[in-house]
C-alpha cells in the first residue's frame, strides 16, 4: 500500500509546485520559515511538527503554506527536506524518513553539531538523496523583531502569506526589507556536505542561504563540532554548572531573582536544553577536554588577580578583554569563503524548481574546490586540534 501511495505521489509530481518540508517547527525552523516566506516564488512550504500546537500556531502565523500530520507525507514528495528537531529526535526521523525520500531530493538539518548527523546520513540515505549538513545560528532578537513586523503588516493569516513582499512587487524580485526587519540578514549557515552530495544539490543550497539574507560558510563537520564545542557548548555547560550551584545555595530564591536574564537564555534553548547530552561521543568530549583547559587556565588568571592586593593585575585583565571583544566585532577578512563562491549555472533543474527565474546573486563552491577545502580541513584538523 505505501508502495502503491508513493508511485502515485511519484507520477503527480510534474503537475505540483515545488515543496520544501520542515520537520520541527522550533525556534530556528520558524525562523527560517519566515525568511522563506520573503522571498518566495511558487514552491510550497509544508510543515510537520510532532507537537500539535506548535504546527497549529506555525501555521496561523503564516509561516507554513500548510501542515502534513503524517511525517513520510511530508517528506515523500520533497524537494528538500529540512530536519529542525533537536538532535536525538533528529536522528531518530532521519533513519525512519531515509526509505520514504523521492530520488534526487535534497536533505540538510539545523544541528547544533554536525559529525553524527553526517555519519548517519551517509550510512542510511539512498545513494540518490543528497546530504548537505547545516547550521543556522540565528540572532533571536532579530527573529522577534522580524515576526512582530510581519504580523503588525498583515491584517490574518489570509494576508501573511506575501506580508513579506513589496505592494505591487513582482513575484520572481527580492524582497527589499529593511535589514532590522529581516530574519536571516547577516546570519551565519554552516554547511558540511555528505561526501555523496551532488555539486548542484551544494549550489542549490548555498543559493538559498544567499536568498534569506545569511552567510555561508562552508566547513568540514569534525572542524565545525571542535570549534563549536567552545563557543556554544562550553559556555551552556557552564551556565548549567552556574544553575546547579545556585540550586544548592540556601539563597537560592533570592539568587533566582537578581539573575542575569542571559543566563536563562544560555539555558532555555530548543537546541540546548540538556547541554550534556550533546557533550557525547569521543570527538566531542576531546573538543571540550581541550577549551576546558583554556577556561581554567583562565579562570586561574583571574583567582589570581582577585587575591592580588592592587587593582593592576584586574585592569590588565579587563584592557584584555577590551581589546579581544574589539577584535570579536570587526568583521571577517575576506577569504576563501567568498573567493570560492560561483554563480549557479541556469541548467541546474533544482535551482529552477524551488527558485524559478528569480535573479539574484548566487552563491557555491566550485565542485573541485569545495573537496579540496575539505580535505584541507581534515589535514588541518589533524594537525592542530581543536582549536584549528
Amino acid at each position: 500500500m505505501a508502495g502503491k501511495r508513493r508511485e502515485s505521489k511519484q507520477k503527480s509530481s510534474a503537475t505540483r509546485a515545488p515543496r520544501i518540508a520542515i520537520i520541527g517547527l522550533g525556534t530556528d525552523a520558524r525562523a527560517l520559515a519566515l525568511a522563506l516566506q520573503r522571498v518566495k516564488t511558487d514552491y510550497e512550504l509544508v510543515g510537520h511538527d510532532r507537537e500539535a500546537e506548535r504546527a497549529r500556531t506555525a501555521l496561523a502565523d503564516g509561516l507554513v503554506d500548510r501542515n502534513e500530520w503524517n511525517l513520510f507525507d511530508a517528506v515523500e514528495p520533497a524537494d528538500l527536506v529540512v530536519l529542525a528537531e533537536p538532535l536525538d529526535q533528529l536522528l531518530i526521523t532521519l533513519e525512519q524518513i531515509a526509505p520514504h525520500l523521492r530520488p534526487g531530493a535534497l536533505v540538510t538539518d539545523l544541528a547544533a553539531l554536525k559529525a553524527p548527523v553526517l555519519e548517519l546520513a551517509t550510512r542510511v540515505l539512498p545513494d540518490e538523496v543528497s546530504f548537505v549538513g547545516g547550521h543556522l545560528l540565528i540572532d533571536r532578537a532579530r527573529v522577534q523583531r522580524a515576526e512582530q513586523s510581519r504580523g503588525a503588516g498583515k491584517g490574518g493569516k489570509r494576508d501573511g502569506k506575501r506580508a513579506g513582499k513589496r505592494e505591487g512587487a513582482d513575484s520572481d524580485s527580492p524582497v527589499d526589507a529593511p535589514t532590522g526587519t529581516a530574519p536571516l540578514h547577516g546570519a551565519t549557515w554552516c554547511l558540511s556536505p555528505a561526501p555523496n552530495a551532488t555539486d548542484d544539490a551544494v549550489r542549490v543550497l548555498g543559493r538559498l542561504v544567499r536568498a534569506v539574507g545569511a552567510e555561508a560558510l562552508f566547513i568540514d563537520a569534525k572542524e565545525h563540532d571542535a570549534l563549536v564545542a567552545g563557543v556554544s557548548l562550553l559556555p551552556r555547560l557552564t551556565a548549567a554548572a552556574q544553575l546547579r550551584l545556585i540550586a544548592a545555595s540556601p539563597s537560592a530564591d533570592d539568587l533566582r531573582r537578581l539573575a542575569d536574564p542571559t543566563l536563562r537564555v544560555l539555558l532555555d534553548d530548543d537546541d540546548w536544553r540538556s547541554p550534556e547530552d550533546l557533550a557525547t561521543g569521543s570527538a566531542t568530549r576531546s573538543a571540550l577536554l581541550h577549551w576546558l583547559d583554556g577556561l581554567e587556565t583562565e579562570l586561574a588568571r583571574l583567582r589570581s588577580a582577585l587575591l592580588d592586593e592592587g587593582d593592576d593585575a584586574l585592569t590588565d585583565l579587563a584592557a584584555e578583554t577590551t581589546e579581544a571583544f574589539a577584535g570579536w566585532l570587526a568583521p571577517p577578512e575576506p577569504g576563501e569563503q567568498s573567493a570560492i563562491l560561483d554563480d549557479l549555472s541556469p541548467k541546474n533543474v533544482m535551482r529552477r524548481m524551488l527558485f524559478g527565474g528569480r535573479r539574484r546573486e548566487d552563491s557555491a563552491p566550485r565542485p573541485e574546490e569545495r573537496r579540496a577545502g575539505e580535505r584541507g580541513a581534515e589535514d588541518e584538523g589533524e594537525g592542530s586540534g581543536a582549536d584549528a
